[in-house]
């Protein structure tokens, strides 16, 4: 049996919402951000999205988004599901919510998606704690 093509994440971008326009059918991400401030630890960022273009595609695919602390390896999100492709010139646009992740460390946080075994996507965000007084 033929191996998968492995997908091509083409846009992995963070914002902090993403809304769908009715009358043109795009996608328009508001606020890309690769920091986010906080006063204290721990601390919950209440609402932030993750935008995904992926093609080259054939078939189904396990397909998962993990985001982690990158010296602790502490997993804050994770959310799986499927990946279908008809066809591989299909682009697939995904919206993905990630409400009420809690920060417990400061520093990189790892995005990865993965379709099956491939990790197809990857960008990073900081969390800085913001001096007082």
């Amino acid at each position: 049996m033929a191996k998968k093509p492995e997908p091509r994440c083409r846009a992995v971008v963070l914002c902090d919402v993403i809304y769908r326009d009715e009358d043109t059918k795009k996608l328009i991400l508001v606020g890309t951000f690769h920091v986010v401030h906080t006063l204290k630890l721990p601390c919950v960022h209440p609402a932030m999205s993750l935008y995904l273009a992926i093609n080259e595609g054939l078939g189904q695919y396990g397909f998962r988004i993990v985001v982690e602390h990158v010296d602790t390896q502490q997993r804050v999100f994770e959310t799986k599901g499927p990946l279908d492709f008809a066809d591989p010139n299909q682009l697939i646009e995904i919206n993905a919510p990630m409400n009420g992740l809690q920060f417990v460390n400061k520093g990189r946080y790892d995005i990865q998606v993965w379709a099956d075994d491939y990790m197809i996507g990857q960008t990073s965000f900081f969390v800085n704690l913001v001096p007082q007084g």
